[in-house]
């Protein structure tokens, strides 16, 4: 099945060429959760602060991910110390 990934921050620097408006379609198997889409993006779980499902935020990174959906993953705010 295939998910739509959108990326934000830091996290676009990853993919060169990354065309936001499309996003980056992802075929993945059923079952696949956010968390394994997160690994299968090249991506550490540390990296992503926010996490939004067809817009929605999603805190459970065990969430499995349905077909056709956008996921849209935004990087982590670095704190100042």
């Amino acid at each position: 099945m295939k998910v739509t990934v959108k990326l934000y921050g830091l996290l676009r620097g990853r993919y060169p060429d990354y065309e936001h408006e499309k996003g980056i379609k992802i075929n993945i198997a059923e079952g696949t959760t956010i968390f394994d889409l997160i690994i299968t993006m090249g991506f550490c779980k540390d990296e992503v602060g926010l996490i939004l499902c067809d817009g929605k935020i999603i805190s459970d990174v065990c969430l499995v991910v349905n077909a056709n959906e956008i996921v849209e993953f935004f990087s982590q705010i670095p704190h100042g110390g």
